[in-house]
């Protein structure tokens, strides 16, 4: 039996009126027709409203469609936020940190002016072919002055001598010089030796020992010097600045990355800092030896040149050693921001690994870079940094020396003598600090990796382990200085021997003869 398929049937208002019409007719329908002329009536503006109501939310839901700007509205996640927040503290570290430092280097010629600007004209280009040539220029003006000059009294056979070996008589004090007594006739050999040491220290003055205490250092300051300027300025070279910013991308999304990058910024900004007190106390040193000494062993005194010159020619000199000093803060500090933002990416790694919070995968990817990061600093930047180290350390046993056979007795002298290899030692210990914090850091997580291997660490397998274990067994990898790898052990070696040694020197006399202290 086929039965037919049920077919539609539509009813219109005009239906609905007829059908009200027919039940009204019956007898009894009444009541009920009234009740459905009620609901009929009431349901048909209610069906129009929310007919026409999902006509207007489908009309704009096709034009939001067909429109070329779509407005998503949704809640940020907290990866947003702290890239917003990353970029944010990078600014304010290129403005704290970068901006300052470029303008050191601007200083002293290794990055030249106007490089940013749009309209680099024909100017800026004039400017910078002058000032790397000035600086130069200044640089051996400086080197020639000093050792003319005898500047700092490094020769210990000239000017720290006792006059009663010298003079017969009792010798006179004038001032903080000694000269002997006119009243007491002086042997034809003790008056050589005292026109000899009395000479006046201009250009007729030789120094002892200027090939140690001059020669040597200027030229290992010079070289390092060519070397910072064809890293810096010649290749261009960024690698500070590009370390700090990988360092930033790669610890935001850490749980503590924010404070990590804000602790990294306060450390850098402390290194900038104590650069720019050294030099400022390097300034303070010229000054108290200006006033222990006087003018005349200060300066060279050129007989033929009025006083205004000589007074000309000395500041030209103060502005050389500051360019001078400003060359070694340079360096110093390139090497000493490179080192600690190598530990602070290294100290974030070590908290993964304690914590357990990242995949060891991850975590070789993350050692590998900081292994990168330490060899790009063991290459051009470590040696202009041995090269002043080699320079400090100098400058510091010549102080040291001087200090031990002062035989002055002013107050004055003495506190020259004491800060003098300070100043050289606080600047020679710095970057060896640093670079023995990085191995320090290194090492503690080759220690803190064989925790894995008892522990284990995570869901990773044995065979995931045991890579990682070879992996950092195989990374040995540390910063190094004077191409010498700076362990706590080397340190700790050369300390003691170095103290032996000025033991021996005492106690045989070599260094401070009869003393009593000593």
């Amino acid at each position: 039996m086929n039965i037919p398929n049920p077919v539609p049937i539509t009813c219109t208002e005009d239906d609905d009126d007829a059908t009200s019409t027919l039940i009204r007719s019956l007898p009894g329908m009444d009541d009920v027709t009234e009740e459905y002329d009620v609901l009929s009536h009431s349901e048909v503006p209610r069906n129009r409203a929310h007919n026409r109501e999902e006509e207007l939310m489908h009309a704009s839901f096709m034009s939001s469609m067909n429109s070329t700007v779509r407005i998503e509205i949704n809640d940020e996640d907290r990866g947003s936020l702290n890239a917003f927040a990353a970029s944010a503290i990078l600014r304010k570290c290129k403005q704290q940190v970068f901006r300052p430092y470029s303008y050191l280097l601007l200083f002293i010629g290794w990055r030249p002016f106007g490089r940013e600007r749009f309209n680099y004209h024909w100017g800026w280009k004039i400017l910078n072919l002058v000032y790397p040539l000035f600086i130069m220029s200044l640089l051996f003006y400086t080197y020639t002055y000093e050792l003319l000059a005898c500047q700092g009294k490094l020769d210990i056979d000239g000017n720290d001598h006792d006059w009663d070996d010298i003079t017969t008589g009792m010798p006179t004090h004038v001032g903080h010089r000694v000269a002997p007594s006119h009243d007491v006739p002086i042997s034809p050999t003790a008056e050589a030796l005292t026109t000899e040491a009395t000479k006046h220290n201009g250009m007729f003055f030789n120094c002892n020992h200027i090939f140690t205490s001059y020669i040597i250092p200027d030229v290992l300051h010079f070289v390092a010097f060519c070397l910072g300027f064809w890293y810096f300025r010649i290749q261009d070279n960024e690698q500070m600045y590009a370390l700090i910013e990988q360092v930033f991308l790669l610890i935001t999304p850490l749980p503590r990355g924010m404070q990590t990058q804000t602790d990294m910024i306060k450390s850098m900004r402390r290194i900038l800092l104590l650069g720019a007190l050294w030099i400022l106390a390097t300034l303070a040193i010229q000054g108290i030896f200006l006033g222990a000494f006087g003018f005349e062993d200060f300066s060279v005194q050129a007989p033929k040149l009025p006083y205004a010159w000589n007074i000309f020619l000395l500041c030209v000199d103060v502005v050389g050693s500051l360019i001078v000093n400003s060359i070694n803060t340079a360096v110093v500090v390139n090497y000493a921001v490179q080192c600690e933002t190598i530990i602070i990416y290294a100290e974030s790694i070590k908290d993964q690994l304690l914590e357990k919070s990242s995949r060891l995968q991850n975590i070789m990817h993350d050692l590998y870079r900081v292994w990168q990061a330490i060899l790009r600093l063991n290459g051009a930047m470590s040696n202009m940094t041995s090269l002043c180290a080699f320079y400090f350390a100098e400058r510091f046993v010549i102080g040291l020396c001087l200090l031990f056979l002062n035989k002055h007795h002013l107050a004055l002298i003495w506190a020259y003598r004491s800060v003098f290899p300070m100043m050289w030692l606080v600047i020679l210990c710095f970057p060896i600090l640093q670079a023995l914090r990085v191995n320090g850091t290194l090492e503690e997580l080759r220690e803190y990796s064989m925790e894995v291997r008892v522990f284990g660490y995570q869901n990773s397998s044995v065979e995931e382990i045991d890579s990682f274990q070879q992996f950092i067994a195989n990374g040995k990898i540390n910063v190094k200085l004077m191409c010498i790898p700076v362990k706590r052990s080397f340190v700790y070696g050369s300390l003691i021997l170095t103290v032996f040694i000025l033991i021996i020197l005492m106690q045989t006399g070599v260094l401070t003869g009869k003393s009593t202290f000593f």
